[in-house]
């Protein structure tokens, strides 16, 4: 499927690195909505009480069921911000290599590597969480939500009575596909996008968020055809 400017769901970019604005189908679409967060302090891989508030204050405008780009996998906490926001019953689907469900070092703080485990506590609306792509020698850090997680292999192992929201961080995908700043899965782009269809088919989608991005900035073109191709699908495929 060829993108089209003239899709219909919202695009809302949160611009931290400004890694988006190279990408020219992005630039020239009416649909995007671009929230400015350059040089919020305390966003970086992790995300201080303050800035939250910040975060929370320019997105508090944007709707919910929409696409929303979230910068690279540093950024990847603010699904959590997304999903505080469903006021009704659902479970979370995540393709990510990480099960982004690590204890925090100090307090208990937002993290990218912790936001599942931040959302589970908080947040009494998520039944479950499906994980697509997860390394499993993760699976200890399950621990206290072991009966609310489940490493999907297959989409028939998806089978929930909710609707759901999905994030998808693309160091799920090999490197032969997309590159980003972290360690990466197996998945190719015809798996993710082939699993991806079959849940559209299936259940009511809140809303979709990806991440992922190499911060060296030499993977822009490779990187940018992956975004454009999934995003035409969930345009094609959603009806929000």
């Amino acid at each position: 499927m060829v993108y089209s400017a003239s899709h219909h769901v919202p695009i809302v970019i949160a611009n931290f690195t400004r890694v988006y604005e190279d990408y020219a189908f992005l630039r020239t679409s009416v649909s995007c909505i671009w929230v400015d967060c350059t040089g919020i302090v305390g966003t970086n891989g992790y995300c201080d009480e303050k800035a939250e508030r910040i975060l929370n204050d320019k997105l508090s405008a944007c709707p919910l069921r929409a696409i929303h780009l979230l910068d690279n996998g540093n950024y990847h906490y603010l699904t959590y911000l997304w999903a505080t926001r469903i006021a009704e019953d659902f479970s979370l689907v995540l393709f990510d290599r990480h099960s982004d469900m690590q204890k925090p070092q100090f307090g208990e703080i937002l993290s990218c590597g912790g936001w599942v485990r931040y959302l589970l506590a908080r947040q009494p609306h998520v039944r479950q969480v499906f994980m697509v792509g997860t390394d499993p020698q993760r699976r200890a850090v399950f621990e206290g939500y072991e009966d609310r997680i489940l490493l999907v292999k297959d989409l028939w192992d998806i089978e929930t009575d909710w609707p759901f929201y999905v994030s998808v961080d693309l160091d799920v995908l090999a490197t032969t596909y997309m590159r980003t700043n972290w360690d990466q899965g197996a998945l190719s782009l015809a798996q993710l996008q082939s699993f991806l269809s079959g849940l559209w088919a299936c259940q009511k989608v809140l809303g979709v968020d990806l991440c992922g991005e190499d911060t060296r900035g030499i993977f822009h073109a490779q990187n940018e055809q992956v975004y454009r191709a999934l995003i035409a699908q969930i345009d094609g495929a959603l009806s929000f």
